[in-house]
């Protein structure tokens, strides 16, 4: 029996145009920089130049939930094939809480890069805590086409 869990649709459907997801239930100890080797070595470095997740810096914590946004539609669809679903430890496992993949309400580098940058958090400037730009990682066709990718001009 399929629980009511998988049957729900995605807040944002997923379409073509989808590079930015939304992570959902990553587990709280789970720190910015760890949660990106997890990410990177799980088959997906160099794939997405966005990555933040939020925390609660009273409790020392993340809020249980991230954001990414990679270079492609065919690495969000491939993200989302391999952690939706995924637990990433036991304790996760154990509260019957896997990670769930859903698209994101801003898409795309630039539009995360004009919200979060006018945040508090993105003005930090510090690794641990604010979002993580990579725009050198920028490979989508508008930048192709602008001569923006790496060793362009």
């Amino acid at each position: 029996r399929v629980s009511k869990r998988f049957q729900r649709k995605d807040p944002v459907p997923w379409s073509t145009d989808t590079v930015t997801v939304m992570v959902r239930q990553v587990p709280r100890h789970y720190s910015q920089l760890a949660f990106l080797k997890e990410i990177n070595t799980n088959g997906f470095h160099g794939l997405f130049n966005f990555l933040y997740l939020p925390c609660d810096l009273k409790k020392g914590v993340n809020v249980g939930y991230g954001f990414i946004n990679f270079i492609d539609n065919k690495h969000a669809t491939a993200f989302r094939r391999e952690f939706d679903g995924a637990y990433l430890d036991r304790h996760m496992r154990v509260k019957g809480k896997p990670l769930r993949i859903h698209p994101a309400a801003v898409q795309g580098f630039e539009a995360n890069h004009q919200h979060f940058v006018q945040t508090k958090t993105g003005q930090k400037q510090d690794p641990q805590f604010s979002p993580l730009f990579f725009p050198w990682l920028d490979t989508s066709a508008e930048a192709l086409m602008q001569g923006e990718a790496p060793g362009a001009g």
